[in-house]
């Protein structure tokens, strides 16, 4: 099959309703299709047993939670009722990809698995040289993810056997951006990467220096992300170079939250406490919103809402025109999970072991 029908077929078998990934789409912009608009009420609320830090997948009747116990559960999107769980020996700080029938993610101990996503029985495993805290994603069919091994994987989805591999300066920690045939990644050397998804082979590279810990999202041709110094930047897909960058003056300044872009703005979190919003083609700045605690939760856009927690326990939703709350709701622990949009509800897990299910009243 050609690949624009292909991928055309690709797309129309995942669900607008659907969030399939850490950040929703192979771009990682952080927006969903479908609207949910606050105030929200609790669905459902169940107790993980262990601390939840990574997005839910969300497809279906089915939401998929991993938690740092090493639990991967299967709930019923409308009651919270387990259908099945898989456990590993290791921390999941890796988010879910849900593909073809699988579900992929990596743990603490270096394995990266795929696994039914019906019967939760796994299907493959392989092991790579650390551990894996970047949440897959596909490119070309392949399941893409980094590891603190210093490499990009890409492998086949029904095997995991091994397509290709990328060899960096240091630990991959963020998420890899998919672009069509493109791979961009923001290491723990400094370096945004342009790769191709075809070889494996490194396109573009340029230093931004410091450590990259966020996941970079991608609106058109331009990648956006920040550095654990608050250094915030716009890079070029197809030249690799900066288009923009600003650093941060707050106190506090550090980006480990992955950005939102939508609609020309790009929505960053920052330990400084804030959430903003800058103009994608310029990076200068169109409004602030501020918190009274860390936000390492990354922003989801839905509609002309922006929702993400923060580490004082709170739930918000911003108006991501104006940046003015429209809406919160306490969670009570530090919240380092980001949320996941689909099927009419938010979910979203925290520090406590504690995972909500939120709708419409």
């Amino acid at each position: 099959m050609p690949l624009i029908p292909l991928l055309i077929a690709l797309a129309s078998a995942q669900s607008s309703s659907d969030w399939t990934s850490f950040r929703s789409n192979p771009e990682q912009s952080g927006v969903t299709k479908e609207f949910l608009t606050p105030p929200l009420k609790v669905r459902w609320q169940i107790d993980a047993g262990d601390s939840v830090e990574a997005a839910a997948a969300i497809v279906g009747n089915t939401a998929y939670i991993a938690t740092m116990g090493g639990k991967l559960m299967a709930l019923n999107i409308n009651t919270g009722k387990s259908k099945w769980t898989f456990k590993s020996l290791s921390a999941f700080n890796s988010s879910p990809l849900a593909y073809q029938g699988m579900l992929f993610l990596g743990d603490n101990g270096g394995l990266m698995y795929g696994i039914d996503a019906k019967t939760g029985k796994k299907k493959w495993e392989i092991q790579t040289g650390d551990k894996i805290v970047s949440s897959p994603n596909v490119c070309l069919g392949k399941v893409v993810f980094g590891s603190y091994d210093s490499k990009l994987y890409a492998v086949e989805p029904k095997t995991g056997k091994k397509a290709w591999t990328f060899q960096t300066k240091a630990q991959v920690h963020c998420s890899p951006c998919v672009i069509g045939d493109r791979i961009a990644i923001a290491g723990c050397d400094g370096y945004v990467r342009i790769v191709s998804g075809r070889t494996g082979k490194q396109l573009k590279a340029v230093k931004i220096g410091g450590n990259l810990g966020a996941s970079p999202a991608a609106l058109g041709n331009t990648v956006f992300a920040g550095s654990t110094s608050g250094i915030y930047f716009a890079v070029s897909v197809q030249t690799g170079k900066v288009i923009w960058q600003v650093q941060e003056k707050e106190q506090g300044a550090a980006c480990f939250a992955s950005p939102a872009a939508t609609n020309g703005q790009v929505l960053f979190g920052s330990r400084s406490g804030r959430v903003f919003s800058v103009d994608a083609k310029t990076g200068q700045g169109i409004w602030t919103f501020r918190t009274k605690d860390e936000v390492n939760s990354s922003p989801a856009v839905s509609g002309d809402t922006a929702y993400f927690g923060s580490d004082e326990g709170i739930l918000y939703a911003v108006s991501i025109a104006t940046g003015r709350k429209i809406w919160q709701f306490r969670l009570g622990k530090p919240i380092n999970a980001s949320p996941s949009i689909g099927q009419k509800c938010l979910v979203i897990g925290c520090d406590s072991g504690i995972v909500f299910c939120l709708s419409r009243p």
